[in-house]
């Protein structure tokens, strides 16, 4: 049940937000007025504690529960962004200027489904052409070595996983489904801001900070899985699955240490 009590922070970021903004504060550049407008709004956001919000969860249900396995992962410093394609700037001082996923249900930050599946899919050779022959093979030689199988068929793995190649029905296909925030450690406190400084051409130039909203380390953050028989267990599936979260993390700006994650000691 949704407590109704309890602000859906999707919407308060990306409709609430800006509601209340006068035409002064627009019109007259009154950058004090936007960062003192801003700063309300964001602490409302960055204040929100998941005591509040874990009873909201969607908890994955099914007829037979047996069938969904999950991977828990804890997030790293400096945290994790997901979703900063989704606009959410207006060009005035003191917003958060990057998108940030949310589920609709929850209002809790979350990982969607089909992203979790591209994330996975992303090792896999098949999204590699001819010209990357080298960066093929590589990674084919990631998920054997993992599999401890140096004669596995990759590309029949990859087609089976994530195109269901091998599956008479759409119900005998793995499932990959959205990740959710399922712990946070003391104070409850999950989301936090962040800034990048993007330099331009000219060096000359003072860089303009640009501030967002992140996820911030030790969040932790579970997998949903229905996984089926096939080239290899579901066991395995697991594990490579895991692996590969590990090692490429998620979500934005993972070159410069967002979106990494370890294994959760829960």
């Amino acid at each position: 049940m949704i407590n109704t009590d309890t602000p859906n922070l999707g919407w308060l970021f990306y409709k609430e937000y800006y509601q209340g903004l006068t035409k002064d504060l627009i019109d007259n550049n009154n950058e004090k007025g936007q960062e003192g407008f801003f700063k309300e709004k964001n602490d409302k956001i960055l204040k929100a504690q998941f005591r509040s919000y874990h009873n909201t969860l969607v908890i994955v249900e099914d007829n037979n529960t047996n069938e969904i396995k999950t991977i828990e992962m804890k997030t790293t410093y400096p945290g994790l962004i997901m979703g900063t394609g989704v606009t959410h700037e207006t060009g005035l001082k003191g917003e958060m200027k990057l998108g940030l996923s949310f589920d609709y249900t929850t209002g809790l930050p979350y990982i969607p489904g089909s992203s979790v599946k591209g994330i996975l899919r992303s090792v896999f050779p098949g999204s590699f052409t001819k010209a990357d022959e080298e960066f093929k093979e590589a990674r084919i030689a990631y998920i054997r070595d993992h599999l401890d199988n140096q004669e596995l068929n990759v590309e029949e793995l990859e087609a089976e996983l994530f195109e269901g190649k091998g599956s008479e029905s759409i119900y005998d296909r793995d499932v990959f489904m959205d990740a959710h925030i399922t712990d946070v450690p003391g104070n409850g406190i999950f989301l936090g801001s962040d800034f990048l400084t993007p330099h331009g051409e000219n060096p000359l130039k003072n860089p303009n900070p640009i501030q967002f909203l992140k996820i911030l380390p030790e969040v932790t953050f579970t997998f949903y899985f229905k996984f089926k028989g096939g080239v290899i267990t579901e066991v395995q599936k697991r594990e490579l699955f895991e692996k590969i979260l590990k090692d490429i993390g998620v979500g934005a700006k993972t070159n410069v240490g967002y979106g990494q994650l370890v294994s959760s000691n829960k």
